[in-house]
């Protein structure tokens, strides 16, 4: 059931992501923080499934995520 409900999940989460980088690459302020929230959510279900290499980049991303939030702030 705990991975019939993730796999929506991500399938929930990817058009998220796609829309959060879309907002990102119009200069939107708001892309941060969709993409931030997506992040942080994906960086949950690679460390659920032991992805500790993705799980390492989404946190990356989440820095980015931090900083254009402050830098266009």
């Amino acid at each position: 059931m705990k991975s019939e409900i993730i796999f929506y999940f991500s399938w929930l989460l990817t058009p998220l992501t796609i829309i959060g980088t879309y907002f990102n690459s119009q200069q939107k302020k708001i892309g941060f923080l969709i993409w931030g929230i997506c992040n942080i959510c994906w960086l949950t279900i690679d460390l659920y499934y032991g992805i500790y290499a993705q799980a390492f980049l989404y946190s990356i991303f989440i820095g980015f995520n931090i900083y254009g939030w402050n830098k266009w702030g």
